[in-house]
């Protein structure tokens, strides 16, 4: 079972038990960490496929890079300490 796996089966658990007691204060806290930690997880994956298996920062940059355009569509680089264009 992977990590995100692990957090989403946790967190039925503690909905669960909020089910029996809907005003416990740290299974709320407890939820809503989890909720956060799956949210930052999902977002992070994308970044782990595009860094897999590379080993030279410029080809990382350009695959960043290259990943940053398609979701805001920007034609500029903000990383001008390791693009040289």
């Amino acid at each position: 079972m992977d990590d995100l796996a692990t957090y989403r089966s946790q967190l039925e658990q503690v909905e669960a038990a909020l089910l029996g007691d809907p005003g416990n204060a740290e299974l709320l806290g407890l939820a809503s960490s989890l909720k956060e930690i799956i949210a930052l997880h999902s977002q992070l994956e994308p970044a782990k496929a595009v860094i897999s298996g590379v080993r030279n920062p410029r080809v990382l940059h350009y695959r960043l890079m290259k990943q940053r355009k398609r979701r805001t569509n920007r034609k500029f680089c903000l990383h001008a300490y390791t693009c040289r264009r």
